[in-house]
């Protein structure tokens, strides 16, 4: 295992701890990737250095940049650590390769030492387990292919929907509020946390499904991309049944040629469903989208592994009622890491 203090992850870039500092170049970076990649992920500036800056993630412990001789920056990779459970925290590997330099397979080492430092660090912050994991494209097979060779695999897939306001009236659809059940607008201030309890109780029944703790729901709520006014609550008696979370990921539009709403989470109490929750809280969803001048609305399906399958086709059949189309496919890769007496040990096939 590579000490934090060992910077080299392959001879031919030099390679430096990433810093804040970096945030521009970083940014500059990405923006090279997508023009040749077209990920469903485009992360901007402002959301780079959000998550860099935040005290959990140490950048310059947990990160690296990678130089040519110019300086100019054609790799980085960095690990986001998320430890709202003390004994099992999460980690998110990032890395970037500029296509120039994608045919040296730095991408294997870069992922390589980001999955060491990773297990390194759960050594470190003495964790009884410790999860490692990063969403990839299905059309991105070097990322995927430098996974692999680093020990993950597949734990989840996931379905990228979309909807065009040129083939779909959201005004028009049938309006599908139960009795005894009221919809609002959501409310930072008075929601946040109600929605957060809901959320983990919704999907407390999918196999594999991780509980969100308060600082990362908290976090995630309240970044550059966040649309309150776009996102609704279910209410019954005061007490959310349901929530539909929506953004702006505005870096994407130019890319994709259209502007849209994108709905985050969207969830429903399992003693509230089957009576269409869902739909009516897209209906509204769709609604705020259009009124606000957006072309189109998408949303994320997680389609499950081979245990919940049947889960993720139901989810897919009631977008796909409201006018959703199926587009990208994204895979969610992990491993996991255990430790006993100061020893590591990889768990195979995470679920």
């Amino acid at each position: 295992m590579n000490a934090i203090s060992d910077l080299m992850v392959e001879p031919m870039l030099e390679w430096s701890p990433l810093t804040l500092t970096d945030v521009d170049e970083l940014a500059e970076l990405a923006e090279a990737c997508a023009w040749l990649d077209d990920p469903v992920d485009r992360p901007s500036g402002d959301q780079l250095r959000e998550d860099l800056s935040d005290p959990r993630s140490e950048p310059e412990r947990n990160g690296v940049v990678g130089r040519d001789r110019s300086g100019a920056m054609l790799a980085a990779g960095w690990l986001l650590v998320r430890r709202d459970d003390a004994d099992h925290p999460r980690i998110w590997l990032n890395w970037l390769i500029h296509p120039q330099a994608r045919h040296r397979q730095i991408g294997h080492h870069l992922v390589r030492w980001l999955t060491e430092r990773g297990c390194e660090w759960g050594l470190e912050a003495g964790v009884e387990s410790l999860w490692l994991g990063s969403y990839v494209d299905t059309k991105l097979t070097l990322r995927r292919d430098s996974l692999i060779a680093a020990g993950f695999t597949p734990e989840r897939w996931f379905a990228d929907m979309h909807l065009s306001f040129d083939e779909v009236d959201p005004h028009a659809l049938p309006d599908e509020l139960c009795d005894g059940v009221t919809i609002v607008g959501f409310d930072p201030e008075r929601h946040t946390e109600q929605v957060r309890i809901a959320h983990n109780l919704a999907f407390a029944d999918l196999p594999g499904a991780k509980s969100v703790g308060r600082l990362d729901w908290e976090r995630s709520l309240s970044g550059p991309s966040s649309r309150p006014e776009w996102s609704f609550v279910a209410l019954e008696d005061d007490r959310v049944v349901g929530y539909a979370l929506s953004s702006a990921y505005q870096q994407d539009w130019d890319a994709q040629g259209w502007s849209e709403g994108w709905t985050d989470r969207i969830g429903v109490l399992p003693s509230h469903r089957g009576r269409r929750l869902g739909q009516a809280l897209l209906r509204r969803v769709l609604i705020s989208f259009a009124d606000a001048g957006l072309e189109g609305a998408g949303l994320g399906v997680d389609t499950g592994g081979a245990d919940s399958a049947e889960q993720g086709s139901a989810a897919v059949s009631l977008f796909a009622r409201l006018g959703y189309q199926e587009a990208d496919s994204v895979v969610l890769y992990s491993q996991r890491c255990e430790y006993h007496d100061g020893v590591l040990r990889r768990v195979e096939g995470v679920q």
